[in-house]
């Protein structure tokens, strides 16, 4: 039976807020918003990968374990939509727009592929690029053509429907996993050592004085997944929605590190 818009309800929508530790849940907005807490999560990433996710984490958790509305959106406990009227929002899906995402962060002179490089390790985003060319040689162009931008949309942010949220889970975990097989991390200690062994090659950990601390933590770098995931949900955004099906909301900020 078709579904008038006319007839959604706010509880059509839940925007879940991601969060690894707690914090003052005053900022969350009152209306459709749940806070997920990381030690509330019950799956095999919780288990084997709790760094190396980041939200994604909670992302597997809506995807593996929790009942989810019509609308599924996702934030940061420190990073919010700035939405007035919720009603408006879900009644604008099927009829403006398929996904509200966060305005572009513009890298400037930089390509996304040598923002990442200058950050981390450019090899992680060729491992990524030659699991997608093998896997999903469909999503190939439109992995070269989001690397040779100069923005993205980040944050892993997004609003979207149940549908195609499951559907960009299953393409973007299983990249996820075979690059965590290919690159022999059955755990965050294994991650954790490789980011020691290798920490001369990761731009972030050998930045001068004027980069914050927290950028330069070993924990930083070894949310390998996270990082690689705000980059490649640009990719499955690009192949699966028109340009003018996308809806662009400003965002909150209530903490920098």
């Amino acid at each position: 039976m078709k579904v008038l818009l006319s007839s959604l309800k706010n509880n059509d929508l839940m925007i879940y807020v991601c969060a690894h530790e707690k914090f003052d849940e005053s900022v969350v907005p009152k209306t459709n918003h749940k806070v997920l807490y990381k030690n509330n999560c019950n799956n095999y990433i919780k288990d084997n990968y709790d760094n190396c996710f980041s939200e994604g984490m909670q992302l597997y958790e809506l995807y593996k374990n929790i009942d989810l509305p019509k609308y599924v959106g996702i934030c940061h406990y420190s990073k919010y939509y700035n939405i007035e009227d919720y009603s408006k929002l879900i009644n604008g899906f099927n009829k403006d727009y398929d996904i509200v995402v966060t305005p572009y962060f513009d890298f400037k002179e930089e390509t996304v592929f040598e923002q990442y490089s200058h950050c981390f390790r450019p090899d992680e985003l060729r491992i990524c690029g030659a699991i997608i060319k093998k896997y999903y040689p469909e999503y190939l162009q439109d992995f070269c053509d989001i690397m040779n931008d100069n923005k993205i949309y980040p944050y892993n942010m997004m609003i979207i429907d149940r549908d195609r949220f499951k559907l960009y889970c299953d393409w973007i975990f299983d990249i996820m996993f075979k690059y965590l097989k290919h690159m022999k991390f059955n755990n965050d200690e294994d991650i954790l050592k490789w980011v020691e062994d290798n920490k001369d090659k990761l731009a972030n950990m050998n930045k001068g004085n004027n980069v914050n601390d927290h950028y330069k933590t070993a924990l930083y770098s070894a949310r390998i997944c996270g990082h690689l995931m705000e980059r490649l949900i640009n990719v499955w955004i690009k192949h699966n929605i028109q340009p003018n099906r996308i809806k662009v909301n400003n965002i909150i900020i209530t903490k920098t590190f």
